[in-house]
């Protein structure tokens, strides 16, 4: 009785590349993306939870520059840190103030002398 026996040999290299920067980063996760079976059904956009952004966003337009408190019931109810919250809050308000210092540049440059 004859057998064969047919081994298959994968040259892959296991060994971890050392991350340097965001491009690196990306690339890594293009070639090893997250698996599916972690994701909770709910959209995530920009790292955050679409329910952690709204309860974000509500707080927003109540105060622009909540209490310590506030943050910290903040933190607790959206699962974020205290320092992503605050973080938040002051990406936001730059973003509300950008727009308004970008139309006053450009009238001033289209202004005639």
């Amino acid at each position: 009785m004859l057998t064969l026996t047919l081994s298959v040999v994968y040259d892959v290299d296991v060994t971890p590349v050392p991350c340097e920067g965001a491009v690196d980063k990306y690339r890594l996760r293009r070639k090893y993306p997250l698996p599916r079976t972690i994701w909770d059904g709910e959209e995530t956009i920009y790292c955050f939870k679409e329910r952690s952004r709204q309860a974000l966003k509500d707080c927003y337009r109540r105060n622009f520059y909540p209490t310590l408190d506030e943050k910290r019931s903040l933190a607790k109810k959206t699962g974020l840190t205290l320092v992503q919250v605050s973080n938040w809050f002051k990406n936001r308000r730059q973003r509300d103030r950008a727009p308004q210092a970008n139309r006053q540049y450009v009238i001033r440059l289209f202004t005639p002398r």
